[in-house]
């Protein structure tokens, strides 16, 4: 039996004392699988959220909402970069109240991937986190957020469009510009006063190939990236990003003293733009239909990059990895179209190949290319280990498919000042159930990440005065007796949408109450790309101005009004059965 430490219940205590419907980031989350371990003796999936009354952001809840994994993506990038300013703005998007800090969970593999002291070197140069409580190794910090809820309830004016959606990320560039904006893609441009499309929003590549959101094709000297941009961002200009010198630079390794720069190229429907290798440049879109964008970007070889192609396979030498399952492996080096190929088999082992650079710089981005065949059970597991903190910062399987194929990961720049990168394939069988994978060829080649991400298209369209203007003397109180019902009283607001901050799901629904006995139904929309709004422009009729009298609003999941019916009728039926065995 395991002890839990005193100091979790103080916590429970203090967390007791505070509003339930407010939202508690647990950190560190040093494991990308959440598995945890802790000082004291437990391991498991987690447990604290069983004292916690309020919402708390842990791994074990992914599995029950993708949003929840948004979270997790988003913020772990935050922390392991050490980007102050993103981490603030993931907390303010999922309206983050408190943070813990626990200091007894460990990961027994890599010790400073827990990263402690760097998340609270960090923290504690803002003014918006306050360290209210230290229970021994539990430190709970507030963080104060320009916009809070009340009870998970907020009105938002004059959002703008970002596009497009995405399931998966670990950068939102549309809120670190823009804020809260509205994602739905059934809202036009022309709707609103700012629409803003990042053609390569999304370069995250942290779960598998068929979850990838982006396209690039690769020729002998170039990466190509590209996307179509929706013909109803016409007229709008595309913002072309400053370029980081780092990250288009190739030095000759056999000349140190040798830099060329090697900007990328633009094409848009197949012409090329002009804007001068620096970047920062604006293009005016004038065409009735989608538009093709081109991003050619050169491969950077030198220091800090890689291709197996040129004889590193020759020197590969896998090895057992796995102190439990010792069984048998075997690796033989051929010769084919690709060049030198690397054959593993394994059974009831774990055999890794892996190749180390320890001169790779972490503040810039890496596209990785791997070429491998499954030609019998468990494809290869693929990861990026950081060497400076000794974490995955990337850890996802090859597709299981039969053939040759090409899987794409992009290593985004992480810490500044460090360097080191290795790149793991584990071939691992579990049982007497073999798995036979072949490498044919792995390239690591830099790529201008935040020229990439940056890049966006902007259409704005002149609002008059008072539709810019937000009513600050709007008022709203909020009811939340139980987890799918909130009344919302909405007085002299001239507010556009009424947001929620829970998980987007269809079975949310907004109701009003008419005055011709009738009840209105708001139109539901997708805010930040995760949470719940809806669109209160559908109150401008009748008697239902919102500026002129109080609005009530029921916000209800209506599956859960299914479940009270099904009781309802489990509680008649029962009383019914008593009364017909009474008589």
């Amino acid at each position: 039996m395991v002890k839990i430490p005193g100091d979790y219940f103080k916590t429970f205590q203090f967390f007791n004392t505070k509003p339930k419907n407010e939202r508690i980031g647990i950190f560190p989350s040093p494991a990308i699988w959440g598995w945890e371990y802790y000082d004291w003796g437990f391991e498991g999936a987690g447990f604290i959220w069983f004292g916690l009354p309020q919402s708390v952001l842990v791994r074990d809840f992914d599995r029950w909402n993708p949003s929840n994994e948004k979270y997790y993506w988003e913020a772990s990038y935050a922390v392991y970069s050490q980007n102050l300013q993103l981490l603030q703005s993931v907390l303010e998007k999922y309206q983050v109240n408190w943070i813990i800090i626990d200091h007894s969970i460990i990961n027994p593999s890599w010790p400073k991937s827990v990263y402690y002291e760097n998340l609270e070197e960090m923290i504690s140069s803002s003014d918006r986190f306050s360290n209210i409580e230290t229970f021994g190794k539990i430190k709970i910090y507030s963080f104060k957020l320009n916009s809070p809820e009340n009870n998970f309830i907020t009105l938002k004016e004059s959002l703008p469009v970002i596009e497009p959606d995405y399931r998966w990320n670990n950068l939102d560039m549309g809120y670190l510009e823009n804020g809260d904006f509205i994602s739905s893609a059934d809202i036009s441009p022309d709707t609103t006063g700012l629409a803003v499309y990042y053609p390569f929003r999304n370069l995250f590549t942290g779960r598998e190939q068929s979850d990838l959101e982006f396209k690039v094709e690769q020729t002998s000297d170039f990466f190509i990236f590209k996307k179509v941009i929706p013909q109803r961002y016409s007229a709008g200009k595309l913002i072309i990003p400053l370029l980081n010198n780092e990250e288009i630079t190739q030095i000759d390794e056999t000349n140190l003293s040798l830099a060329i720069k090697k900007p990328p190229e633009i094409f848009l429907d197949g012409n090329k733009i002009d804007f001068t290798g620096k970047g920062a440049g604006e293009i005016i879109l004038s065409k009735d239909s989608d538009f093709l964008l081109e991003i050619k970007i050169p491969k950077i070889r030198g220091l800090q990059s890689f291709d197996s192609a040129n004889g590193a396979i020759l020197q590969a030498k896998p090895e057992l990895c796995d102190y439990i399952n010792l069984g048998k492996f075997s690796y033989e080096i051929n010769r084919d179209v690709f060049g030198n190929e690397i054959k593993i088999s394994s059974t009831d082992a774990k055999t890794c190949l892996k190749f180390d650079f320890p001169q790779f710089s972490n503040r810039i981005g890496y596209l990785i290319s791997v070429d491998a065949e499954n030609i019998k059970g468990n494809p290869f597991l693929f990861w990026i280990e950081n060497l400076n903190i000794n974490r995955a910062d990337l850890e996802t399987s090859l597709p299981e498919t039969k053939g040759v194929t090409r899987s794409y990961f992009v290593q985004p720049p992480m810490r500044q000042y460090d360097i080191g990168y290795s790149f793991h394939l584990d071939n691992y069988s579990i049982g007497n159930e073999e798995a036979v994978n072949v490498l044919k060829r792995m390239t690591i080649n830099p790529i201008p990440y935040r020229f990439l991400t940056g890049m966006k298209v902007v259409k704005t369209r002149v609002m008059n005065q008072e539709a810019r203007i937000m009513n600050h003397e709007s008022r709203i109180s909020v009811e939340h007796p139980n987890s799918s019902y909130y009344k919302v009283q909405v007085e002299n607001s001239s507010a556009k949408y009424l947001v929620l901050s829970q998980s987007y799901d269809k079975g949310w629904v907004a109701l009003v109450p008419s005055s011709k006995f009738r009840v209105q139904s708001l139109k539901h929309v997708l805010i930040n790309n995760w949470e719940n709004g809806w669109e209160m422009s559908g109150l401008q009729d009748d008697r239902m101005i919102v500026n002129s009298q109080p609005i009530t609003i029921y916000i209800i999941y209506w599956p859960q009004v299914l479940e009270y019916l099904g009781f309802a009728f489990l509680a008649g039926g029962m009383i019914y059965i008593s009364r017909v065995s009474h008589f």
